[in-house]
């Protein structure tokens, strides 16, 4: 089992070798569970697992501001969009590993409400997006050239959605797995401002949650019309806080 935790850059220690994605660590593995290189794997050591690098490779990955050096001793992660997987220790190094993460139902709602675009196109309000929503007005595009791939478009995705996530889980942290997906759905559909200040989120803090999914179907106008698009995906995102 995985957990996605953030977007770090991972340098080698000799400096030969760098790159920037999506991070996860490792959940719970059985009891004697071996690593690629043969070693029994122990979450309390500063290890990690990546596709290519020779095992024993001292890497650092960094992010918001932190560090941790680990070694190479695994393979993985095989997920696309993901570059490293970092034992439990690791993870709790960079302080991230108890942050809350979108699950699998959420993110394919999203996935599936964006759809994905290899090349740059308008959004319904003429704003430059690529891959699964990614927005160049608020996030840049500089630096992406089209057309990418799926796992490019996925691991977009998971870099813009951690603010989003951050937004909920700084508001509710108390809600479910799934009141919490159809929250940072919304809110990356509409923004976190908007979400902050919604008569949703009153109603979720007040844990008057049928009122709270009611307030879902509201939110389906772009432009001053009403989107067919945002009409299911509202639907779709009531029923997964209802769930």
């Amino acid at each position: 089992m995985y957990k996605l935790i953030a977007i770090v850059v991972l340098i080698t220690v000799s400096q030969t070798y760098g790159e920037t994605g999506v991070c996860s660590w490792y959940g719970d593995l059985p009891a004697g569970a071996l690593t690629a290189d043969g070693e029994v794997f122990n979450e309390n050591a500063l290890t990690a697992a990546h596709k290519t690098l020779p095992f024993g490779t001292m890497v650092t990955a960094s992010c918001n501001g932190k560090s941790v050096t680990v070694r190479i001793n695994d393979r993985g992660p095989f997920v696309a969009g993901r570059i490293l997987d970092l034992s439990k220790a690791a993870g709790a190094v960079l302080a991230l590993a108890n942050a809350r993460n979108i699950n699998q139902a959420g993110l394919d709602l999203i996935k599936v409400s964006e759809g994905f675009r290899a090349n740059f196109y308008g959004d319904p309000v003429g704003i430059r997006t690529i891959g699964y929503g990614h927005n160049c007005q608020a996030k840049g595009c500089d630096s992406i050239h089209a057309p990418i791939t799926q796992a490019q478009g996925e691991a977009l995705l998971h870099q813009d959605l951690v603010g989003f996530q951050n937004c909920v889980e700084n508001a509710v942290p108390f809600v479910n797995d799934n009141q919490f997906a159809a929250l940072v759905s919304f809110s990356f559909n509409e923004g976190c401002g908007a979400f902050e200040g919604s008569t949703l989120l009153k109603d979720v803090k007040a844990k008057n949650y049928a009122a709270a999914a009611n307030e879902f179907g509201k939110w389906v106008y772009a432009g001053g019309k009403v989107l067919p698009g945002l009409v299911t995906r509202r639907a779709n995102e009531k029923a997964l806080f209802l769930r």
